[in-house]
């Protein structure tokens, strides 16, 4: 059953490109998902999806990069700071 308005052209008159692409697939698909019980193929079932091998290198890498820049960033914030305080202890009078 087609929707109002679709004016009743066959679906490869409608989307003579898509011929080959699942229905759910195509964007101007107007109806809502089905449940997850009457999902097809066009969907992922419920397996674990895998990351790739790329993230096995990538997340190792970012949080690598993230604690070089954090070091250089804490040791400047301490230099500054013992810098600040022997400016503090020297303008003190005795």
């Amino acid at each position: 059953m087609r929707p109002p308005g679709s004016g009743g052209a066959p679906a490869s008159a409608a989307f003579p490109l898509l011929d080959n692409v699942p229905h759910c697939l195509r964007r101007g698909a107007l109806h809502l998902p089905a449940r997850r019980s009457e999902r097809g193929l066009c969907y992922p079932s419920g397996r674990l999806l895998m990351p790739t091998a790329a993230h096995f290198l990538y997340i190792p890498g970012v949080l690598f990069l993230g604690i070089v820049i954090g070091w250089i960033l804490g040791q400047r914030a301490a230099a500054d700071h013992y810098a600040a305080q022997l400016r503090r202890q020297q303008q003190k009078p005795k």
